[in-house]
């Protein structure tokens, strides 16, 4: 298999060797073997397997281990080898929630190297992606100090190591493990190079590691300054929702403007449904939205390492989901996304007003005006910090620590949270897809489209096997209600059309054609399969704005979004709404004068379209496209080809993947089929 077909496959690694490892003495301590080995197995029940590209797993040399770790530490750590039951118990009370065994030094040197190796493999392209089913964790690991489970900081020094080795100079962290991951903000504190960004439980500094440096004030130092970012979560049952706002209000605006080369993802899932160290309420499939919202950047450079994450059945499933998304099939359907918690909107204000200077992204807010109310301040009060905070340099900790509240209240909802998690695991349902993409055509040609173009660039780009060309019919509605069908019998899991004007349509313009191809297409869904809730994403020019405005403002089964643009002021200003008509289900974003670029576009995505998407929760989404406009110096709306790429693929987390494309095929087609392939291959965009 050649390198560039290899890169475009996920690495997978895997030790059994990691499972040695355990508490000699408390048989209840959440970090057990199984955390890794039901994860596994679940994967092989998906069949992702085989799917994958194995990653070498292997032990870190010592110079890797002394990138970021004192040799001290390695040395105490390494000791621990030939220790008696005695000596060990005796380490590990030095230590918060740590415990030492004699395979403790072998399993986190095999979780550190594997680590390395994975990222390795990434920045080299030998793979595109990769998960690494690895423990101990690393997070809370800091240069001399074992801490919560963790020995070696693996995604910190899997990191620095990619700085050092690969030139890196854009690494973003995130980190979603439940517990704030001290560790890895200490390391990269000072350095803008790193962007750390954690979402952790925090409860106004009671919940563990019960740090004051874990607040969203904490914002780096130096010339590091802004490029810490803590979101504190002062509340337990966070939802989808509260993640998914926390992904469109601050990691996604600042991610895309921080533009990274590679992302680090310290991939906890305590925060998952179930896990009762968490008590956190995301579901397992809401992760594989997480990573298809991060996908697009950094080329696709993603590294998912295994943080924490206690309940068996939540983990094992979250893992799989996860390693599916990475392998791009479709994210599985989650419920309607709904008003975050107030203490979780008053935490991203918090945040977004420490960073606002530093990011421009975040400055679509006004200031507060001299005497209005500030935003909440969520510290304790100062006398109260000494018995919230611990002190980072306990003597003696106890040898056995409650890992979890065992109160007859927590253990109700911990059992009520299972039961949620069961129903969801048994009734989840997954779609088998064949094809990644399908495109209709009206002439074979060799079993060529009639955009010849497209065909030539997909084979450029390695993307024509998944793709599945077929000719659409002797009409045009045939070809539309093939399109349909390929997509409903999940022959494929999304599809293009190209319109076009044939002899008989002289007389209609391309964006009449157009409209009416949409409605035949919503017309056939209803009455076929019976489609409750239609998202129709509308990017071509004002006129067609209002003429698909016209058809569809009166159906509340559809959300119709617009997105479009012209020089001339009046033209469009019939369609450029400022208030949203008909209870909110036809929405206008109209761009009347400057230069609206890339970032201009994704804003609006992650800021309006995607969160009302998610919380209209479509069956079926249909995009109306024009590329006129692209990379056209006459006109001032100039979103790059890779641009519509990446919202293509943030649409795609929405309707369990079926999306269907109308593209106007009046302009120029060498344009055309690079933006079919930016679609079906993510590029970089700046």
């Amino acid at each position: 298999m050649s390198v560039e077909l290899k890169r475009r496959r996920t690495g997978l690694a895997y030790n059994e060797k990691l499972t040695k490892h355990f508490s000699l003495w408390n048989p209840d301590f959440t970090e057990i073997p199984k955390r890794i080995e039901k994860p596994y197995e679940r994967c092989q029940q998906y069949q992702l397997l085989e799917r994958c590209e194995p990653v070498q797993s292997r032990n870190a040399t010592q110079e890797e281990m002394e990138l970021l770790h004192s040799k001290n530490h390695i040395k105490i750590l390494k000791s621990s080898t030939t220790m008696t039951e005695e000596e060990l118990k005796e380490l590990s009370q030095k230590s918060d929630y740590i415990y030492f065994h004699n395979d403790s030094y072998g399993s986190a040197c095999l979780a550190l190297g594997t680590s390395i190796q994975l990222v390795d493999d990434i920045i080299e392209q030998k793979v595109r992606n990769g998960f690494a089913i690895i423990r101990p964790p690393g997070h809370h690991a800091s240069r001399d100090q074992f801490n919560g489970y963790c020995y070696f900081n693996n995604a910190a020094v899997a990191a620095q190591n990619a700085l050092i080795k690969h030139h890196m100079k854009r690494i973003l962290i995130v980190d979603w493990d439940v517990h704030h991951g001290q560790g890895t903000q200490r390391f990269f504190y000072d350095d803008p190079r790193v962007l750390y960004f954690s979402i952790h439980r925090y409860e106004h500094g009671h919940e563990w590691p019960n740090l004051r440096e874990s607040d969203y004030d904490y914002i780096g130092r130096g010339e590091g300054q802004g490029y810490n970012i803590n979101v504190p979560l002062n509340v337990c049952g966070c939802t989808n929702s509260d993640y998914l706002f926390i992904f469109f209000n601050i990691l996604l605006p600042i991610a895309y403007q921080f533009d990274p080369e590679l992302i680090i993802v310290s991939a906890g899932f305590d925060c998952a449904l179930g896990c009762p160290e968490g008590e956190m309420e995301v579901t397992p499939a809401c992760f594989a939205h997480f990573i298809n919202l991060l996908s697009p950047l950094a080329g696709g450079k993603l590294a998912l390492l295994l943080e924490g994450g206690y309940n068996l059945d939540s983990l094992s499933e979250s893992v799989a989901l996860s390693v599916k998304a990475l392998l791009g099939d479709v994210c599985p359907v989650i419920n309607p996304t709904g008003k975050p918690k107030d203490s979780v909107i008053e935490s991203v204000l918090n945040v977004i007003k420490v960073l606002r200077l530093k990011w421009s992204c975040l400055q679509y807010q006004p200031l507060l005006n001299p005497g209005q109310s500030s935003i909440k301040t969520l510290l304790p009060s100062v006398s109260n910090l000494n018995s919230i905070f611990q002190s980072p340099n306990e003597e003696n900790y106890p040898l056995i620590q409650e890992c979890f509240d065992t109160s007859p209240d927590a253990e109700e909802k911990f059992g009520e949270n299972i039961a949620r998690l069961n129903t969801i695991i048994q009734t989840m349902k997954l779609r088998k897809i064949k094809y990644k993409l399908a495109i209709a055509c009206n002439d074979s040609q060799g079993g060529r489209p009639k955009h010849e173009d497209i065909y030539d660039k997909l084979k450029e780009n390695d993307f024509w096997d998944p793709c599945y060309m077929f000719l659409g019919g002797n009409s045009c509605e045939r070809e539309l209600t093939n399109i349909v069908d390929r997509v409903f019998k999940d022959e494929a899991q999304s599809a293009i059309t190209l319109v076009s004007k044939s002899g008989e349509d002289e007389e209609s313009s391309i964006t009449d054609i157009n409209s009416i191809s949409i409605f035949t297409i919503i017309k056939y869904c209803k009455q076929q399969y019976d489609t409750n809730r239609i998202l129709i994403v509308d990017w071509t020019d004002g006129s067609s704005c209002c003429k698909n405005k016209e058809r569809f403002y009166d159906k509340e089964s559809i959300l119709y979004i617009s997105l479009n643009w012209s020089k001339d002021v009046n033209q469009g200003a019939s369609c450029s709404c400022k208030t949203v008509e008909k209870n909110g289900f036809n929405i206008n974003i109209h761009w009347k004068t400057g230069d609206i670029e890339n970032g201009d576009l994704i804003a609006a995505f992650y800021q309006l379209v995607l969160p009302i998407a998610y919380e209209f929760s479509p069956d079926l989404v249909i995009i109306s496209a024009s590329f006129n406009q692209v990379n056209k110096k006459e006109v001032e709306y100039s979103p790059s080809a890779p641009c519509y790429g990446h919202v293509l693929q943030l649409l795609r987390g929405l309707a369990d993947g079926r999306l269907i494309m109308a593209i106007e095929c009046d302009s120029n087609s060498e344009i055309i089929s690079e933006c079919v392939v930016s679609f079906s291959v993510i590029q970089t965009v700046r």
